[in-house]
C-alpha cells in the first residue's frame, strides 16, 4: 500500500512539473512575442520621427526596462508629439502626460500597465545658472548619428555632443553617474562652466564643430635654450593650449627617432640623416610640450595632419633652425641659408601622441586636463592629489604662506612671481626658464603672467567659487601662486580660498 503511495506522489510531482513547464513556455513564448512586438512599433515610431536625437542613449537600447524614458531632442518639437500621436502602434497604446513650452510627453502602456515614457523636448537642458546657444539643438541634430541595432534604426548625438549633454546635466541637477560617464569616456569638448552664456559646445558662429585632439611638440637638444620663446609662439595661436612641458634626458636616440617616425611615410635617409645630426650635438635633453588642440583642422592627404599645427613648427623652424654656412643654401619651405637641422618635431595623427608618451613613460596625456577634485565644483589642477573634502574659507593675505623651487614656506612677497608683478621682472624670468619642464611643468610663461595681471579681476575675485587659490591646512598655496601675488600687490586683505 506504501509503495503505491509513493508512486502517486511521484506521479503527482511529475505532472506538476510538467503543468509549470508548460506555463513557463507559455510566458516565455508571450514574452518574446511581447520584445518582437515592442520592436515592431518602435521601428513604427522612429522611421517616422523628424530632426531628433535620443539623448543618454542606453548601450542596451532597444531593449527597454518598463518604467523608463526615451528622451528624444529635437527641432520639431510640436509636429514629432503629432507624429507619435496619431500612429497606430500593434500593442502599445498611447496616453498624453505633460506639455509646457519646450516639453512634450506621451506614454505608452502595455497591457493597461505603463511601459515607457517618450520624453520629447527641444532644449538640451532648462537651467538658470548658464545659457546655451540658439543653435545649439539644430547643430546637435545637424551632426547627428545613426544607429542600427536589432534592425531597428534610430539616430544620437555625436560623441562630442553627447558628453557634452551628460556634462550639462551634471552641471544643472549635480548628477554624479554623469559626471562619473563623462570621466571615463576620454573624450575632448569644451566643458561648461556654471557661469557660461551661450554655451555651445565646440561649435563655432558658423555652426561648424571644432574637433578636439591632442598634439606634442618634441624640442631637440639644439633648441632647448629657446624654450620660453617657442611656448611664446605656441601661446599666440588661438585654439592651441599648451597643458605639460615635460624636459627629458633620453639615452638612445636611434629608439627614441625610430618610435617618432613609426606611423611618418618617411624614408629611411631622412631618419638616418637626422640621427647622424643628433649624434653630433652630444647634448641628451629633449622637452616634450603637450598641446591641447581645440581646433582642429585636418588636411587630409598621404599624411594626415592638422594645418595649424603644421605652419606654426615650420614658423618654428624659421626662426630658430641652425644657419648654413652657404648664405644661399636653400632646401623647400625655408628661407635660404637655412639648415633642415630642425630644433623641433611635431606629429601629425593623434596616434603618435598616445604612442610617444606611452614609449616616453608619461602616461595618459588625459591626466594632464582632468581637474583632481571629484566635484568639479573647484578648478583644480592635475599635479595636486585628488580630494572630495574641503572648505571655503576667507583667510587673511599675511597668514598665506608659498613654496617654490628650493624654498619651503616663504612669504608671497619673498616669491620671484610677487616680485614679477612689482615690476622687478628678471628673477622670474630666469627662474622660469632654469626650472621649464623639470619642476616648472605648466604654461606660466613671462608673456603669460603679464596677461594675467593685465586681465586678473582682482576686484571680483572674493564673488567666485570656482578659481580660488587652493591652500593647505597650513595656509601653504598648493595652487594659485601667480593670482596670490596679483591680489597681494593690490592690498586685498582678505581673500576667499579651498581649504584642503
Amino acid at each position: 500500500m506504501i509503495h503505491i503511495q509513493n508512486k502517486i506522489i511521484i506521479l503527482i510531482i511529475i505532472l506538476l512539473i510538467i503543468i509549470i513547464f508548460l506555463c513557463n513556455c507559455t510566458k516565455i513564448k508571450e514574452n518574446l512575442e511581447n520584445i518582437y512586438n515592442i520592436n515592431d512599433d518602435l521601428k513604427i515610431i522612429f522611421k517616422n520621427l523628424k530632426n531628433y536625437v535620443i539623448i543618454r542613449c542606453s548601450n542596451n537600447f532597444p531593449i527597454i526596462k518598463q518604467g523608463s524614458d526615451i528622451d528624444i531632442l529635437t527641432t520639431d518639437l510640436q509636429k514629432n508629439y503629432d507624429i507619435l500621436k496619431n500612429l497606430k502602434l500593434n500593442i502599445f497604446k498611447k496616453k498624453d502626460s505633460y506639455k509646457n513650452k519646450n516639453v512634450r510627453q506621451i506614454d505608452l502602456y502595455l497591457n493597461e500597465k505603463f511601459f515607457v515614457k517618450f520624453d520629447f523636448t527641444d532644449l538640451v537642458i532648462n537651467d538658470d545658472k548658464f545659457s546655451l546657444h540658439n543653435n545649439l539643438t539644430y547643430n546637435i541634430i545637424n551632426n547627428r548619428v545613426k544607429i542600427t541595432r536589432n534592425n531597428l534604426n534610430f539616430f544620437v548625438p555625436n560623441k562630442i555632443d553627447d558628453i557634452a549633454i551628460r556634462y550639462c546635466e551634471y552641471k544643472s541637477k549635480n548628477k554624479t553617474k554623469h559626471l562619473k560617464f563623462v570621466k571615463n569616456s576620454n573624450i575632448l569638448f569644451n566643458k561648461l562652466n556654471e557661469d557660461s552664456i551661450n554655451y555651445n559646445i565646440n561649435y563655432n558662429e558658423k555652426s561648424k564643430q571644432n574637433i578636439h585632439k591632442f598634439n606634442y611638440f618634441l624640442i631637440w637638444p639644439h633648441g632647448v635654450n629657446n624654450i620660453v620663446e617657442i611656448m611664446d609662439m605656441i601661446n599666440d595661436v588661438d585654439d592651441l593650449k599648451i597643458i605639460h612641458v615635460k624636459k627629458i634626458k633620453n639615452n638612445n636616440l636611434d629608439n627614441l627617432i625610430n618610435n617618432i617616425y613609426k606611423f611618418e611615410l618617411e624614408n629611411s635617409s631622412h631618419i638616418k640623416s637626422k640621427t647622424q645630426y643628433l649624434k653630433k650635438i652630444g647634448n641628451n635633453e629633449i622637452i616634450i610640450i603637450l598641446c591641447l588642440n581645440e581646433n582642429y583642422n585636418e588636411h587630409i592627404g598621404k599624411v594626415k595632419y592638422c594645418t595649424r599645427m603644421n605652419d606654426l613648427k615650420w614658423k618654428i623652424r624659421e626662426k630658430f633652425n641652425p644657419l648654413h654656412k652657404d648664405k644661399n643654401f636653400y632646401i623647400t619651405k625655408l628661407s635660404k641659408g637655412i639648415t633642415h637641422n630642425h630644433i623641433i618635431h611635431g606629429n601629425d595623427e593623434e596616434k603618435e601622441v598616445y604612442h610617444m608618451f606611452d614609449y616616453l613613460k608619461l602616461g595618459d596625456p588625459f591626466k594632464y586636463i582632468k581637474n583632481s577634485n571629484i566635484t568639479e565644483k573647484i578648478n583644480s589642477d592635475f599635479h595636486l592629489a585628488e580630494f572630495s573634502k574641503y572648505s571655503i574659507e576667507f583667510i587673511n593675505m599675511d597668514n598665506i604662506r608659498c613654496n617654490i623651487v628650493n624654498k619651503q614656506n616663504i612669504k608671497i612677497e619673498d616669491s620671484p612671481h610677487y616680485k614679477f608683478v612689482n615690476g622687478n621682472e628678471n628673477e622670474y624670468i630666469n627662474y622660469f626658464k632654469y626650472n621649464t619642464g623639470t619642476r616648472l611643468t605648466q604654461n606660466h610663461t613671462p608673456n603669460r603672467f603679464r596677461g594675467l595681471i593685465k586681465n586678473f579681476d582682482y576686484k571680483n575675485y572674493n564673488k567666485n567659487n570656482y578659481y580660488l587659490i587652493i591652500v593647505d591646512k597650513n595656509y601653504i598655496i598648493q595652487d594659485g601662486l601667480h593670482r596670490a601675488s596679483i591680489l597681494k600687490k593690490n592690498n586685498i586683505k582678505n581673500i576667499k580660498v579651498v581649504l584642503l
